[in-house]
């Protein structure tokens, strides 16, 4: 098994890193074959000719799988790096994941690269796992200063396995401010907002207590998710491209990049974080 993939469950964060928690679950893209399949990478593909971020990482997809066309993971790469050269968030992360977890295409460089622009555009999944790669140092020298970096970043995007990973260290000792100052002032500040804190404790920040207790996000919008079918979700963001495509190629169109309108899709009222969940849905 991928060293990264181990990590991660070695973690018991969840059963897989790709995996969204949702009402229902989500429709993915398998195999096919068929033809409505095949119709449907057609008009993907036919999108794809206009340099639509969104529709470069479907196709993406769309070849990882082999979703109405054979499998085929060098012009599945290829696509994903396309929609990650228009700053495609979702595709920058799945680049990533080709260069730390194919086995042809390996390359930790190439992939912590990736990850790192992913994270930086928002991405907090990215952030966990450099935070993992660099805390860990198996795919990379361990550096822990890079560790508290994305880690901070990563709790802060409310990336609930980061949570997680903040815990695992702090049981096993790890989580000292000397090594994760960020992530150490963090929890100290939590816990002097939870109750009184010494002098002592505020000056050591040192993160002794079993278990780290993490503020509710009363903030975050909860999503209901019905498990759409691949299809319905297909004919939903190929209309929506059809009806409010970019102004014109080389413009900064909502799916070229540039992107204006704040990053959404289109300047109506999905953002673009909400169809990135719908891809990882697919996937």
């Amino acid at each position: 098994m991928n060293k990264l993939k181990m990590l991660a469950l070695t973690l018991v964060v969840v059963t897989s890193s790709m995996l969204i928690t949702t009402t229902a679950q989500a429709a993915k893209i398998e195999a096919c074959m068929t033809q409505e399949c095949i119709d449907y990478f057609n008009k993907w593909k036919k999108m794809s000719y206009r340099k639509y971020n969104t529709a470069l990482s479907v196709m993406g997809e769309l070849y990882y799988q082999g979703y109405g066309t054979e499998k085929n993971l060098d012009k599945s790469l290829k696509y994903f790096k396309k929609a990650a050269k228009y700053k495609f968030t979702y595709a920058e992360y799945r680049t990533a994941l080709f260069y730390l977890e194919e086995k042809e295409y390996l390359d930790t460089g190439r992939g912590i690269k990736y990850l790192k622009r992913a994270a930086r555009n928002g991405h907090t999944e990215s952030a966990f796992l450099l935070a993992l790669t660099y805390g860990s140092g198996e795919l990379t020298d361990k550096d822990t200063e890079e560790s508290d970096k994305w880690l901070n970043k990563a709790i802060k995007g409310k990336n609930s396995k980061s949570k997680s990973y903040a815990s695992f260290l702090q049981q096993s000792g790890e989580l000292t401010y000397k090594d994760y100052p960020k992530v150490s002032t963090m929890i100290a500040l939590l816990r002097e907002e939870a109750k009184p804190i010494t002098q002592a404790e505020q000056t050591d920040l040192m993160v002794e207590e079993t278990k780290i207790i993490w503020p509710e996000d009363n903030d975050t919008e909860v999503i209901q998710v019905s498990a759409p079918s691949v299809e319905a979700i297909f004919d939903h963001e190929l209309a929506y491209l059809t009806i409010s495509p970019p102004a014109s190629q080389g413009s900064t169109g909502t799916r070229i990049i540039g992107k204006s309108c704040d990053d959404m899709i289109s300047c109506g009222s999905s953002s673009k974080a909400d169809f990135e969940r719908l891809i990882v849905q697919l996937w």
